[in-house]
């Protein structure tokens, strides 16, 4: 018999929650389970959110990211079965980007406030470097990107090689700082 209800207990023999019933020869015993412990149910794991990073942290990161790829990028340049001299060659288009963009900036910098256009940066990179690859105008646009060289208001100038108007650069402060940073 059940010991609150006083009557069968129709779960049959076993532990219940509120009772235990075990069978014996004259039927099923019932008592009170007061070892019965509820099982919690199972918590939803949630993800926790990414933990944040300081600004200089993130920098940090950035950079040792930016030179990893800077040195898988020459990899990925030449084919593992290419000669150790084509792999060189690949390895120094990577690092010829970043020479590029120096020239360029060196060359606005020099330009002073009347800046120039990117045609004209190409034109003077070329002599310095005497690099024919070109291009020269994609790492005119990533110093505009990266806010190292600004177009000066809405001044243009006619590209002799096109016959366009084409915007007039100027270096901007962080231009600046960054050719005397590497000049010290």
């Amino acid at each position: 018999m059940h010991p609150e209800l006083n009557a069968p207990c129709i779960l049959g023999a076993g532990v219940h929650k509120s009772h235990v019933c075990r069978p014996e020869s004259g039927g099923v015993v019932q008592w009170a389970n007061t070892a019965y412990v509820e099982v919690p149910p199972k918590k939803k794991w949630t993800p926790k959110p990414p933990s944040k990073f300081t600004n200089a942290e993130m920098k940090a990161m950035q950079e040792e990211a930016s030179r990893i790829a800077s040195q898988e990028s020459g990899k990925l340049n030449a084919r593992t079965d290419d000669p150790p001299t084509s792999k060189q060659a690949a390895h120094s288009i990577s690092v010829s980007v970043g020479a590029k963009k120096r020239i360029l900036l060196e060359l606005f910098y020099e330009a002073g406030e009347e800046g120039m256009a990117d045609f004209e940066a190409a034109e003077r990179a070329d002599g310095i470097a005497n690099d024919e690859s070109g291009g020269w105008w994609k790492r005119c646009s990533d110093l505009r990107r990266d806010g190292l060289i600004r177009p000066f208001g809405d001044v243009t100038k006619t590209n002799p090689h096109t016959g366009m108007q084409v915007m007039i650069s100027v270096i901007t402060d962080d231009g600046r700082d960054m050719v005397a940073r590497s000049r010290d």
